[in-house]
């Protein structure tokens, strides 16, 4: 069995991560794909990968953080600047394949270590000194061999952090405490069919307002969550946005590590099915986890005043909605076009007994970015793709009043249009077993 080692002299918080700068995110995304070797690695191929990468490149240490039920070893790669010291970067923990027939976590995260490994991008040298990057590309080794989403055990690691009672959930848990991140990022991938309406495109999950958590941690979360929506729109990813809270189920590992471990902490979905094929969704986890690092670069002193940094806090804009001539002057003044928002279904006052769909009809003007779902005052979702649904979950709700409301926004979160409406939960609703 491939043995893998932490490089010694190595100190456990040398990590870092990597961001896009001086080529266009677009370009960085097809850059670092380009690292894909045209079918998925097998858990050995992972192993080998990363044992020559540490042996080539001083920018990353690999080692394996645990046994799979099976013996596999769980292997974990280190990413930072040469010469840094635990302490000095932000840290991000990144993993993938919880589920062993989700792909392109895997993939997205090995192209990605390839890539910084290599690169000679200032940029990216630079993103590499202010973010340490701690990344497993394969928590689930026994699953991924057998191409099915549970373990050895028949379990369901993402559904294991509140046990731990799998090997595979306690060898992450130890590698998270030693490592003391300050993100944690988990990639998933959605089916291709389902009839979830959560499901119907890309979802990022993160933290909402909660009284379990400090204001700050999650304004942030949420902040992040909106800056890739724009950005993901502005790169063609439908995407929508969820907010936990800690009634929700904690057993999930972004929950568990945001709820228990006070991180910041993202699920990422990519959609699978209707012409997306691999590079598609690896792209779309490059993107999440660019995002976030740059959100944490730019929580760390630049090394130098001059210093460049990749995947701006603004995406480019989308093609362009102005003609390409000059169109005639109008007769008369002509009323700008205005965002409007108001809430379809259900309508005012109604009366609901089980999950009801939220629906949204947005005028949008060029400002209009996304719009957020809210009940009693407390964000749920966000999307910045139509049509703009939310399933409501009665059983988050006690009987009685509640309000509801729509909002869109702009880029920079200011509420442009707003609809709200009250509903009423009926008293006597009977829970449906899944």
């Amino acid at each position: 069995m491939t043995r893998l080692r932490l490089k010694l002299g190595v100190c456990p918080g040398l990590i870092v991560l990597l961001l896009a700068g001086g080529v266009s995110a677009a370009n960085l995304l097809d850059e670092i794909c380009a690292q894909y070797p045209g079918r998925p690695h097998s858990w050995l191929e992972v192993v080998n990968t990363l044992k020559a990468l540490d042996e080539a490149s001083p920018r990353l240490s690999a080692y394996s953080v645990g046994l799979s039920h099976e013996g596999r070893q769980i292997p974990l790669a280190a990413l930072y600047a040469p010469g840094t010291k635990f302490g000095e970067t932000a840290r991000l923990f990144i993993i993938a394949r919880q589920h062993g027939s989700e792909k392109a976590g895997t993939e997205a995260t090995m192209a990605l270590i390839r890539h910084l490994v290599g690169t000679q991008n200032e940029p990216e040298l630079n993103l590499l000194r202010r973010v340490t990057l701690i990344i497993c590309p394969m928590v689930n080794p026994d699953g991924a061999e057998r191409n099915r989403r549970r373990n050895a055990q028949g379990r369901d690691l993402n559904r294991d952090w509140a046990a731990l009672s799998q090997p595979e959930t306690r060898a992450i848990e130890a590698a998270v405490r030693m490592w003391r991140p300050h993100a944690f990022v988990d990639l998933h991938e959605l089916p291709a069919n389902s009839r979830k309406a959560a499901y119907k495109v890309n979802f990022v999950e993160t933290l909402g307002p909660d009284a379990a958590l400090s204001p700050a941690l999650s304004g942030d979360c949420m902040f992040v969550a909106r800056t890739l929506t724009f950005r993901a729109n502005a790169y063609g990813f439908p995407l929508n946005a969820f907010f936990d809270d800690s009634s929700d189920n904690l057993a999930l590992a972004h929950r568990h590590f945001g709820f228990r471990h006070g991180l910041y902490s993202f699920l990422l979905e990519a959609k699978t099915g209707g012409g997306r094929d691999m590079k598609h969704r690896m792209r779309f986890h490059l993107l999440g986890m660019l995002t976030i690092a740059a959100f944490l670069a730019g929580k760390v002193a630049a090394p130098s005043a001059t210093a460049s940094m990749p995947l701006e806090a603004q995406p480019p804009r989308a093609v362009s909605r102005r003609p390409a001539r000059p169109s005639p002057a109008p007769a008369g003044p002509v009323e700008p076009v205005r965002t409007t928002v108001r809430l379809v279904s259900p309508a005012a006052g109604s009366e609901i007994a089980g999950d009801t769909v939220l629906r949204a009809e947005v005028t949008s003007s060029e400002e209009f970015s996304y719009v957020t779902f809210e009940i009693d005052g407390r964000v749920k979702a966000l999307t910045n793709t139509a049509p703009f649904e939310y399933r409501l979950d009665w059983t988050d709700l006690a009987p009685g009043g509640h309000k509801v409301a729509v909002r869109a926004h702009n880029r920079s979160g200011t509420v442009l249009a707003q609809d709200e409406i009250p509903i009423r939960l009926r008293g006597e609703t009977t829970q449906v077993a899944e």
